[in-house]
């Protein structure tokens, strides 16, 4: 069951967070890879930006007291939506940070009324 914490707040990611945000990616992945410098975690790639400046995208941001913790992507293509790269600081796992939204919570941020599917970390 998903943990619910008042000090977490979910909003898009802004401008200045990008290079966190895409830290905070890299991080998540190459830890869970096991790769022993996580954060060479693909090489140069950058992973938000092209899809923060995507008109048919929406970069969120989790933040627990103002910092950032992690970020979601999600995409809509005509009626089909999708989310991911999903990511959140490697402290913050297996607390209920990114598990499952509940049937309320889904259709409450649903993106234009998409299907959705996607995976996380």
């Amino acid at each position: 069951m998903a943990m619910k914490n008042p000090s977490v707040q979910v909003g898009q990611l802004r401008e200045t967070e990008l290079g966190e945000a895409g830290r905070i990616v890299r991080l998540a992945f190459g830890t869970f890879l096991g790769l022993p410098n996580p954060l060479e975690f693909m090489g140069d790639r950058d992973f938000l930006l092209p899809r923060w400046r995507s008109r048919n995208t929406k970069v969120l941001a989790a933040r627990e007291d103002g910092r950032l913790i992690g970020s979601n992507v999600v995409t809509r293509w005509g009626s089909f939506g999708f989310f991911g790269p999903l990511s959140i600081l490697p402290d913050y796992w297996n607390r209920g940070y990114a598990a499952p939204a509940g049937k309320d919570e889904r259709s409450e941020r649903s993106f234009h009324s998409a299907s959705a599917s996607g995976r996380s970390l």
